[in-house]
């Protein structure tokens, strides 16, 4: 055994002599050791598992007192089982559902759990911990730890039979909350019935108590004071202006910014002027004063809590007119429609369609610069992109390269040159008319005056097909009321009495939408205007070219469709320059000068397929970067030389220096011996022979 030594150190020989602590180190050194048994101790102490109170309310309607009374009751249960809850965890969870395991204070009791610092968990029923049907699984994880559970419904891990009454209260708590659900539900749409407000209105309505009297007198008992609905006019004219703006092709998101910076109000379900508000706005056929339907989808949850909206059944949909709720007209609805249908064909999702997103990248439907919009190669048809060269802005092919597949005709334009170029030729053509536009107006001022004498005869027809629609509901329910056939049943057809009578009424709503469309349109006088007006309007289009920067583009993408860029070497020459070839169409151009005086149904004829394409005009050639004064004069020294003329003799006809004629003239003649054209590119050319000018 080792020797014991009764003191800490000495001075004796081979002795460690810097373990001898003084008197006061010794009294100092025992305080040490005293504080850290006592923090020892502490840590086990607070390491000991202690009971915990879990709390729970369901929605922001109810009190949060609701928390503190369930923790008063369960602390009375633990008293009565003998628990010193003095100590206890206290979580609450506030407006979190019981459907979901995923809540911030469930998740806390779970990880104290796992942690080991919980030895009974008491709750004032057992729904408070979970209404999930997983809730055996809750419980028995508790168990599996070594952690009691208690309610006060009854619910004890420590007596026998816990786990048959835990199934049973779980199926009670289901029960019963889908049984609340139902009554709701049907509240709600007895309601919608009643022709009162559930809560269903959109931005630009609200609510108000039939009784305000009986309303301000209401304590909580008795039936509750009904609302109805009405138009809230200083968010209504909001809406208007929205579809005003859908209908004049703004995008979503143009909208939203224009909202924000004019502080239009916020309100129900608007907490923020995004596209994404815009895009549900406009699609809302409340506005139309029609039918608003209520209860079309239901939500389901999975087995995590996990929800999702699914369409209810077709009997539990509630459905009432209400045209004296129209804040949008069917003309101005009708017309933002065709938008929402051109942005959905663009960037909805397409059928086959594996990921979500546009059909189309944002660049290219709305493009920041006109020349990406305008310009294509003229040997693949393929996009310009932008090209930086010596801090000079260059629009090329993208699909300029070398690989056996890519583009070669090296299509590559100065933009600012290109930009310069298409304006200063279409404010020139601008200035007077030519035959072609002129022709092309007559034909549009035909064609609708045509459109407009067929609407009597379609209006007639749609009438006559509503007529029909009407008496086939009315022979249905004559049928319903003799008994002959019941309104659940189902014919041989397959579908019910009650789903053929709802697609009735939808084809007859559609129908009466369609007719109040095509009157309105025939009551008003609508013609082209004459050509003399279009002409003066037109004319005013090169004033907005050559002095308005900002608006010249905008003007430029709409005069404008497809510029193609075609590149063209001269016979001897390796360099080249390139050709701008375009048509331009007159309904573009009469669109751009009348603005918004045509109503849409005009556009949508002057837009056919037939039309436009009698519209367009002849080919355009525009040269950017080219031909030269020394290609311009080639054929002149060649023709001059021929007659015997002198170099200085024809310096002075052409002004060109004499090396220039002489280079002109013997690369020419080198070309001819040689047999071949000019070349653009050593692998092929995409065009060697200049074309003959406009």
């Amino acid at each position: 055994m080792f020797p014991v030594d009764s003191h800490y150190g000495g001075s004796e020989q081979g002795q460690n002599r810097d373990k001898f602590l003084p008197e006061g180190w010794q009294a100092l050194a025992t305080a040490t050791t005293c504080y850290g048994l006592f923090i020892g101790f502490a840590a086990v102490f607070a390491a000991r598992p202690r009971p915990l109170i879990y709390t729970r309310y369901s929605c922001d309607l109810q009190s949060d007192k609701s928390n503190e009374d369930q923790e008063r009751e369960v602390r009375l249960l633990f008293a009565r089982k003998g628990i010193d809850a003095s100590n206890a965890f206290v979580i609450h969870d506030r407006a979190e559902s019981g459907t979901t395991n995923d809540r911030p204070g469930f998740n806390e009791k779970q990880r104290l759990i796992a942690a080991g610092l919980v030895s009974v968990v008491g709750v004032d029923d057992q729904a408070r911990a979970s209404r999930n049907d997983d809730i055996i699984g809750v419980v028995k994880d508790m168990v599996y730890r070594g952690v009691r559970f208690l309610s006060r419904d009854g619910v004890d891990t420590n007596e026998k039979g816990w786990q048959t009454r835990v199934r049973l209260q779980g199926i009670h708590n289901a029960m019963s909350s889908e049984d609340t659900a139902h009554r709701v539900r049907r509240g709600m749409k007895g309601r919608v019935l009643d022709n009162k407000s559930a809560g269903d209105y959109p931005y630009g309505y609200e609510s108000y108590f039939d009784d305000p009297d009986y309303a301000a007198q209401y304590l909580g008992r008795g039936p509750k004071p009904s609302k109805s609905i009405r138009i809230y006019e200083p968010h209504a004219k909001w809406v208007r202006q929205i579809f005003e703006w859908v209908a004049a092709g703004v995008s979503f998101g143009e909208i939203a910014r224009r909202l924000q910076e004019l502080n239009a109000p916020v309100g129900r379900n608007v907490k923020r002027w995004t596209a994404k508000v815009i895009s549900r706005l406009v699609r809302n056929i409340k506005y139309l004063g029609g039918e608003w339907r209520w209860g079309v989808t239901m939500t389901i949850r999975d087995s995590r809590g996990r929800k999702k909206q699914v369409p209810a059944p077709a009997d539990e949909v509630a459905r009432m007119n209400r045209p004296d709720l129209q804040i949008v007209d069917a003309y101005l609805w009708a017309r933002a429609q065709v938008q929402v249908a051109r942005i959905d064909s663009i960037f909805g999702f397409k059928e086959g369609q594996k990921r979500r997103g546009g059909g189309v990248h944002f660049t290219q439907a709305y493009p920041r610069n006109i020349l990406f919009k305008l310009l294509r190669c003229g040997e693949c048809r393929g996009e310009m992109h932008q090209n930086m060269s010596r801090e000079i802005e260059y629009r090329q092919c993208k699909n300029t390269g070398p690989g056996p597949h890519d583009c070669r005709a090296k299509t590559r334009v100065p933009a600012e040159e290109t930009k310069r170029v298409i304006t200063e030729f279409a404010a020139e053509l601008l200035l007077s008319i030519p035959d072609w536009l002129e022709a092309a107006i007559g034909a549009m001022n035909r064609a609708v005056r045509t459109a407009q004498a067929a609407i009597p005869a379609r209006i007639a027809e749609l009438r006559t097909e509503h007529s029909a629609l009407i008496q086939r509901r009315g022979r249905l329910f004559e049928l319903i009321e003799t008994g002959e056939l019941q309104a659940a049943s189902t014919p041989s057809g397959g579908s019910s009495i009650r789903q053929r009578i709802e697609e009735l009424d939808r084809a007859i709503a559609g129908l009466v939408e369609q007719i109040a469309l095509e009157t309105q349109q025939s009551e008003g006088v609508i013609t082209m205007p004459d050509e003399a007006f279009i002409a003066s309007q037109i004319q005013t289009l090169p004033m907005i070219l050559r002095t308005d920067e900002s608006a010249a583009v905008h003007l430029l993408g709409q005069l404008f469709d497809v510029v193609y860029v075609h590149r063209v070497t001269l016979p001897g020459k390796q360099r080249g320059y390139h050709q701008l070839r375009f048509r331009l169409s007159a309904w573009r151009i009469v669109r751009a000068a009348l603005g918004d005086r045509l109503p849409s149904w005009v556009e949508t004829i002057l837009c056919q397929d037939d039309m436009s394409s009698t519209s367009n005009s002849p080919e355009f050639r525009l040269n950017v970067g080219g031909p030269t004064r020394a290609d311009e004069a080639t054929e002149l020294i060649k023709r001059r030389r021929k007659e015997g003329a002198t170099w200085d003799e024809i310096k002075a006809e052409t002004g060109l220096s004499r090396n220039t004629v002489r280079d002109c003239y013997f690369r020419n003649q080198q070309n001819l011996a040689d047999g071949c054209g000019g070349q653009s590119d050593p692998r092929g050319s995409a065009d060697t022979r200049e074309p003959d000018a406009a």
